[in-house]
């Protein structure tokens, strides 16, 4: 039976993909920007005189702009790897959100603004990540899948808390800089380091299952997968 501990003691590496895809979705769009958006609209609106409707359009332009990126992205994940769209994409979600502190009174600077981070933060969605998943793992992909997504929910808990301590304390553009400071000091070197596509490239097999002297499972050959009309 394949558990998270290798017979030779050591913790299966799937298991730290795992835990870094959960650090990476921590720390992507959804925790950081989406759900602490609430917390930011009260000052932009004191200080800039906006309404609510004004700054939710601002949103709903950056949601759409990332959906229609979407596409695009699973064309970069399966020609060049999930590493090298996540590292440029956290990289560039950071500064987006270093940039609010040279935001200004103009409308359009804010909507420049959620455009680039729609576009930006898509390659640091679920959809790269759940790919290297279904690399590492066969038998409890299921599991890593849920594991790893669980870095989205406990994002959605902490940022919200930390944003409003942060705005009390020091102002909602230097803590706009900060959760920008989060992203690229703790996300891309984490990605850029741990991540590995496949267990292939460290010479282990999904699930951590015994390679024989064939290279292959003991317990599975290699299957084959759908095409893209099948899928």
């Amino acid at each position: 039976m394949v558990t998270a501990v290798r017979k030779n003691g050591r913790i299966f590496y799937g298991w730290w993909i795992v835990l870094t895809t959960g650090v990476g979705l921590f720390l992507s769009i959804a925790p950081v920007f989406s759900f602490t958006l609430g917390v930011f609209i009260k000052p932009l609106i004191q200080e800039f005189n906006w309404s609510r409707a004004e700054i939710s359009l601002g949103y709903a332009l950056c949601t759409l702009m990332g959906s229609g990126a979407m596409p695009i992205v699973g064309r970069l994940v399966d020609r060049y790897g999930a590493r090298r769209v996540v590292v440029p994409s956290l990289l560039i979600f950071g500064l987006c959100l270093i940039s609010f502190y040279f935001l200004s009174a103009r409308l359009w600077h804010l909507y420049a603004v959620y455009l680039a981070i729609g576009i930006a933060s898509s390659g640091s969605t679920p959809l790269p990540y759940s790919r290297v998943i279904s690399h590492w793992f066969d038998k409890k992909r299921g599991l890593a899948l849920g594991l790893s997504m669980a870095g989205v929910g406990l994002g959605t808990v902490v940022m919200p808390s930390l944003t409003q301590a942060l705005v009390t304390a020091v102002g909602w553009r230097i803590a706009y800089v900060f959760l920008g400071l989060l992203v690229i000091v703790i996300g891309v070197p984490i990605i850029g380091l741990l991540l590995k596509e496949t267990p292939e490239l460290l010479g282990l097999r999904p699930d951590g299952e015994p390679i024989t002297q064939t290279g292959r499972t003991e317990s599975r050959g290699q299957q084959p997968g759908l095409s893209c009309r099948e899928a």
